[in-house]
């Protein structure tokens, strides 16, 4: 969980992102992000669902 002023760094490569979430009952969040890639490749690849059944068994709590 982060707070107000938080960074977080998350290095390159083989990262698929699966939800994000405002923990705040209350209140809405708002999240700043800043990505960076080589000059030509994309900064964002969407994958299909193939992909992410092959890789089922990294996501955290899910076997």
């Amino acid at each position: 969980m982060l707070k107000a002023g938080d960074a977080l760094f998350e290095p390159g490569g083989d990262v698929i992102h699966y939800q994000g979430a405002n923990n705040l009952p209350d209140a809405q969040s708002q999240l700043v992000v800043t990505m960076f890639a080589p000059p030509g490749s994309p900064v964002l690849t969407v994958v299909g669902a193939e992909e992410l059944a092959e890789r089922r068994h990294l996501r955290v709590g899910l076997t």
